[in-house]
């Protein structure tokens, strides 16, 4: 049985730890805390513990198509940007952090927003580091 959207977020929240301020943003349609860089290593941590895959600027271009679609759709990204993804499951929906620096270094916003796409871990191709692939990255 599939959870609602909100039951999803909240679980996250909850695992990341309640002590971040939550408000909802209308421009992603998702939860937003903003707290101070100092916070970040904890935070970011529990991120890489709870979300199975996470793109940046490197790597985004090997996302699967509908997933990149849906994450770009949002904001372009930027060095030091990060977005972990939840794959669906149980016909539960796609979940996105996106973890966002702001420019002057002091703060960072965490965005928690469903994703209309559907992906699986099965989609994901494993990363290749060798020269062939770095040249087809330059292509892509």
């Amino acid at each position: 049985m599939s959870m609602t959207i909100e039951a999803h977020i909240e679980n996250i929240i909850e695992a990341i730890g309640n002590d971040l301020n939550w408000r909802y943003d209308d421009k992603f349609a998702g939860q937003l805390s903003e707290f101070a860089q100092n916070r970040g290593e904890n935070i970011a941590h529990r991120l890489v513990e709870l979300f199975p895959h996470q793109w940046h600027v490197k790597n985004i271009k090997q996302a699967p198509p509908a997933l990149k679609n849906a994450l770009l759709a949002h904001a372009k990204l930027n060095k030091n940007q990060r977005i972990y993804t939840i794959p669906n499951q149980n016909d539960d929906p796609v979940i996105a952090a996106y973890w966002w620096p702001w420019g002057h270094g002091g703060t960072i916003s965490l965005r928690l927003v469903s994703l209309n796409c559907d992906y699986q871990s099965s989609d994901i191709l494993p990363e290749s580091t060798g020269i062939l692939a770095k040249l087809t990255n330059l292509f892509r």
